[in-house]
């Protein structure tokens, strides 16, 4: 059996090499990591035949270690010890793209990620969960000044005010508080309760976005804004706002739609 792995450490490259047998090995060393959710370890013979290609930069791996990621769709991660580990979707990726190859192929190539090259991409996701925690807050705020303008200027101190005064109060109100739907959305495995959130999310924050438009063009002179310069292009940033997180959370639903038909896929295939 030949099972084999050489890792380019300028290049960033893992190049697999295997027989018949060495196939085999792999595949169900994979197939065993997914069903197990755990980690499958093997040496590897690090020996160079004389007429083998690889030298140079090529440097033998002495074992390798297929590890389980509880993040189903974390992506495929490798380094050079060598460590292969994903999340189910990757792993499965991986799997099929083996078991396809065609007979006569007897290598695989892999992108290598160096441990600075995950440590800034988890930077950006920080960021970007820490972005979308300020613009949530800011929404919620603006929404909440909404919901007390209104309430002040049509329901405060009137002794029956308009029933539709109540639907617009709590409305912005509404969907200022559901801001944290978004942000559990956005850390959640991608399946039907990421879609869900997603879904709902956008069913309480797009109604209350648009409302804030006319009511902070009529009402926002309790704060101050007596301009209807300053006014009118407030009540346009709302509407654009609206616009903006309707094609955004619409993006990320169907994104999470995608991943899920996938995977349902590729395990179709596999058995």
């Amino acid at each position: 059996m030949k099972l084999s792995m050489h890792s380019n450490a300028e290049e960033g490259l893992l190049l697999i090499g295997f027989d018949d047998e060495g196939r085999e090995k792999l595949l169900g060393d994979i197939e065993r990591t997914i069903a197990q959710q755990d980690h499958e370890f093997d040496i590897l013979d690090t020996e160079l035949s004389p007429d083998d290609p690889r030298g140079g930069n090529w440097k033998p791996n002495d074992f390798y270690n297929i590890s389980w990621n509880s993040d189903e769709n974390a992506p495929l991660h490798v380094d050079d010890s060598v460590y292969i580990s994903g999340g189910k979707t990757a792993l499965m990726d991986l799997y099929n793209r083996i078991r396809l190859l065609p007979a006569d192929c007897k290598e695989l190539e892999l992108a290598a990620v160096h441990c600075e090259t995950a440590k800034q991409k988890k930077q950006r996701l920080i960021g970007k969960l820490l972005l979308l925690l300020l613009l949530n807050a800011a929404i919620a705020f603006a929404l909440l000044l909404g919901s007390l303008m209104h309430a002040i200027r049509h329901c405060e101190g009137w002794e029956s005010p308009a029933f539709w005064h109540y639907i617009v109060t709590y409305v912005m109100f509404f969907a200022a508080i559901s801001q944290p739907l978004w942000l559990l959305a956005e850390v959640l495995p991608a399946n039907r309760l990421r879609k869900f959130c997603f879904n709902l999310s956008g069913l309480l924050l797009l109604p209350g976005l648009l409302i804030a438009a006319p009511v902070y063009l009529c009402d926002s002179d309790i704060i101050g804004i007596d301009s209807y310069a300053l006014r009118v292009p407030l009540a346009l940033l709302f509407l654009v706002a609206a616009c903006c997180v309707f094609f955004y959370l619409r993006k990320r639903v169907r994104n999470n739609g995608i991943i899920e038909r996938g995977s349902q896929l590729k395990i179709a295939s596999r058995t």
